[in-house]
């Protein structure tokens, strides 16, 4: 399995930076598509950790203004993006055999359905400490079960999760297996 930093603008907040860790070669082996209650969901065909999402990126940013006093801040999220890499690459991700089926109503016309799977990792709690230790920055207390979502519908994107809470509250099936 590779790993790989990513930083993307946010699409709640395009003036702040996502961070995503890639995840390559996984070698699921799994069916491209899966059906839940009559809808075909589709494999992804990328699959991430979120380090830091939509509302975490617009506190990053803030906190960067805060400690260099500039609008500015390419310097501060490159010089993130190379420490952080180096975390990344020394990190260890474990598959669980726990699948959730979740479902998440956006609006009357809009109800996302996907499936993700539990994962372990230290990638999220090495992260936030080096954050906090680094540049004093302590991002939410809550951040969600580390996860990977493997499937979903194609015309919606996925369901996001941001707390721990999250994978509960929408989850309408929990799995041992996808069979």
């Amino acid at each position: 399995m590779k790993l790989k930093l990513i930083m993307n603008d946010s699409p709640k907040y395009p003036e702040c930076k996502t961070l995503l860790v890639d995840m390559e070669d996984l070698n699921l082996n799994l069916k491209n598509k899966f059906v839940v209650n009559n809808k075909i969901l589709d494999l992804k065909s990328e699959f991430h950790i979120t380090l830091v999402g939509n509302d975490d990126a617009l506190l990053l940013k803030n906190k960067f203004i805060e400690i260099s006093n500039k609008d500015d801040l390419d310097s501060e999220y490159s010089n993130l993006y190379d420490e952080i890499q180096e975390l990344v690459n020394n990190s260890k991700i474990s598959f669980v055999d726990e699948f959730h089926i979740l479902e998440k109503k956006y609006s009357e016309e809009e109800i996302r359905i996907s499936v993700v799977q539990i994962i372990k990792t230290d990638i999220i709690e090495k992260f936030r400490r080096f954050l906090k230790d680094k540049y004093r920055i302590d991002l939410s207390e809550s951040y969600p079960t580390p996860h990977i979502t493997l499937y979903k519908e194609l015309v919606n994107r996925g369901i996001g999760l941001y707390a721990k809470e999250d994978l509960e509250k929408y989850s309408i099936k929990k799995m041992s297996s996808l069979e």
